[in-house]
């Protein structure tokens, strides 16, 4: 039977070594986890959502994206002890770079030790303007961003 496209969308999570090798470490047909395909829409100025109905119906994917500007990062909030949420306090050297904050917890819920997913109390969307600026900062997030428990 003849290879037919019937629209799925695929996350590929490569692994780079150094000496430029990519070793695939995972393909699976979906959209990806942890609001990948918002960060993609953001960085590329396109409505992924849109293109998977238009995938999944058959219909042509009417898509222009644009090059990125800057560099793009997420980071999943998460706590290292149980306890109950409060808030979240940014440190004034990461807070000019996050543009969208995705939390899934309120004051009063409970919280526990990352050690999943599962567990994560949000997502936060950052843009930089180079890596240089970036890969600092993403070095010691633990260090830019409390998660306070009562």
């Amino acid at each position: 039977m003849p290879f037919r496209n019937i629209g799925i969308f695929y996350m590929i999570e490569p692994l780079f070594e150094e000496l430029r090798r990519v070793f695939p470490i995972d393909i699976g047909p979906r959209g990806g986890g942890n609001m990948i395909p918002d960060l993609l829409g953001d960085i590329f100025s396109v409505d992924i959502p849109a293109m998977c109905v238009q995938a999944a119906t058959g219909a042509p994917i009417q898509v222009a994206p644009h090059k990125p500007d800057g560099c793009y990062a997420t980071y999943n909030l998460h706590c290292n002890q149980d306890g109950i949420y409060k808030d979240v306090i940014f440190s004034p050297e990461i807070e000019p770079y996050i543009y969208r904050k995705c939390l899934y917890c309120k004051p009063g819920d409970p919280v526990h030790y990352f050690d999943n997913a599962s567990k994560c109390l949000g997502i936060l969307f950052m843009k930089f303007r180079t890596q240089s600026e970036m890969l600092p900062l993403l070095a010691h997030m633990q260090d830019l961003i409390t998660v306070r428990r009562t």
